[in-house]
């Protein structure tokens, strides 16, 4: 569905489109199953995914996250930037040099079929949060996932991650996105 290929670009469009953030929001939730692809799970690095998750061990966690993948953890669980956690504010320039700073990549990438894209495989957390942890508080955004917890996975294509970029999905257990938003800058 991308517009024009390009992140701010389709995300001004989208914005427009959709009369604004809180529809945006709205509408992005079923254009992420209309435009993503079920996935196997595992969050390859660079690439954007949406699933359902539940957990007996946090009092306080999304259950269903919208994450950019960083592969997995040393103890073998899944690694990824969970969006929510970070305020539209923030999350809207960290996209939009994320996408710019990764162009090349991703433009060698995209397919019709974003299950079929191929993860970037340079996308590491030590440099990125080298480059860009301390502007958009990186450390507090990464979450660790069981892949024996994560149902439906799909994962949203390169050119399509202006529709996650709005999703704000209030799907918290133990509270809401709000709370978990405000943390972003306490932690900073």
């Amino acid at each position: 569905m991308a517009f024009i290929g390009e992140f701010k670009a389709d995300l001004d469009i989208y914005l427009t489109e959709s009369k604004g953030r809180t529809g945006a929001s709205k509408r992005s939730t079923s254009d992420i199953l209309a435009l993503g692809a079920k996935s196997k799970g595992p969050l390859e690095p660079g690439k954007m995914y949406s699933f359902n998750y539940y957990t007996t061990e946090e009092t306080f966690y999304d259950t269903k996250p919208l994450v950019i993948g960083l592969g997995e953890s040393n103890d073998g669980h899944q690694l990824g930037i969970n969006l929510h956690y970070m305020p539209y504010e923030a999350r809207i320039p960290f996209l939009t040099q994320l996408t710019s700073t990764l162009k090349t990549q991703i433009q060698s990438k995209v397919k019709e079929d974003p299950s079929k894209e191929d993860p970037i495989t340079t996308f590491k957390w030590e440099f990125l949060k080298r480059a860009l942890g301390k502007k958009y508080n990186l450390t507090y955004c990464v979450r660790q996932y069981r892949m024996d917890r994560m149902k439906d996975p799909y994962v949203i294509g390169y050119n399509d991650w202006y529709v996650g970029a709005v999703n704000n999905e209030d799907q918290f257990f133990g509270g809401n996105i709000n709370q978990a938003q405000s943390f972003y800058y306490k932690n900073i």
